[in-house]
């Protein structure tokens, strides 16, 4: 009897618990939506766009180091059958040893329409005007005579995938990348034996597709 009577009171207090909530029905899906159930995934980061042979040189307005005027992508390629864009730094011995390559080039090829620009994007020579002044000067003092354009914030060389200095590329008068890469194949500019830049720049000249599109760039 004592026994019954137990189990009769340990069911009432059983009973008198709060239930456990039924678990949220999940609403129906809107316009044919699929329900979401638990947490919504992360969408992955996308990943930046890096140009290649074959793609169109972007549309860009950079700051002329030595004269402080701006000049835009377009205006560079007007009346130019080859433009040449290198990534370039002051303090890069790589770019200091090959720079009278560049302006053989330069001298060689300007009257064909050959235009060539230097690109300075190095966070250390260009991320504030003050960093800007003191490369100003020592393109004065080295006696630069290319003109170098200003990528502050290194947002043209992001979009090349310039990672290294000297970084070559080559466009067309249509403004389509025809060659990126190594100056030459040695970029010690002791041996070389293979002008890539210059090869590339006579075959576009001709109107033809340089034999060699791309190479490893090193700085």
């Amino acid at each position: 009897m004592r026994c019954f009577a137990f189990w009769i009171i340990l069911s009432t207090l059983l009973l008198a618990q709060d239930p456990v909530a039924p678990p949220r029905p999940v609403e129906p899906p809107k316009d044919g939506a699929k329900p979401v159930v638990g947490e919504p995934a992360t969408k992955p980061e996308a990943k930046p766009v890096v140009l290649k042979v074959g793609d169109s040189l972007p549309a860009f307005d950079l700051v002329l180091l030595a004269e402080g005027t701006r000049e835009k992508s377009e205006d560079l390629l007007k009346g130019t059958k080859v433009l040449v864009l290198d990534f370039w730094s002051a303090s890069c011995p790589t770019c200091r040893v090959n720079e009278s390559r560049f302006e053989a080039l330069e001298k060689a090829y300007a009257d064909k329409g050959v235009r060539i620009r230097h690109i300075a994007s190095n966070r250390g020579e260009v991320a504030d005007d003050a960093l800007i002044a003191k490369l100003r000067e020592r393109a004065a003092s080295d006696k630069l005579k290319l003109p170098v354009l200003v990528d502050q914030g290194n947002k043209l060389a992001d979009l090349f995938g310039a990672a290294v200095t000297p970084t070559c590329y080559v466009i067309d008068a249509k403004g389509v990348i025809q060659y990126m890469g190594a100056l030459t194949n040695d970029m010690r500019n002791r041996k070389v034996s293979i002008d890539y830049l210059e090869d590339a720049v006579k075959a576009v000249l001709e109107g033809k597709a340089p034999d060699i599109t791309t190479t490893r760039p090193e700085g």
